[in-house]
């Protein structure tokens, strides 16, 4: 139910601007992250979202690619998914 209603949510976004990033994380997003891979859903933050959010923040911001930052799975669309790693526990 929660995924459902976080992928209304971003499709909100989207249809206001397709510029929009979206991004979700938390315990459901770190222990089921499939269930957040949508197209309206850019990125999913698994484990430790602080240092993640504001490395994407930077990226974003630089117009940087997201995929060298651990502890994402980046939507790619049509072409799939990428995830480098997974971000250490604090």
């Amino acid at each position: 139910m929660r995924s459902e209603r976080l992928q209304e949510g971003a499709a909100q976004a989207k249809a206001y601007s397709r510029k929009v990033l979206t991004i979700v994380g938390g315990i459901h997003a770190t222990t089921l992250p499939a269930d957040y891979l949508h197209p309206d859903i850019d990125l999913v933050c698994i484990n430790e979202g602080v240092f993640a959010f504001r490395e994407v923040v930077e990226h974003f911001e630089a117009g940087r690619d997201f995929r060298d930052i651990a502890g994402l799975a980046v939507n790619h669309g049509a072409s799939g998914t990428s995830r480098r790693g997974d971000r250490s526990r604090t």
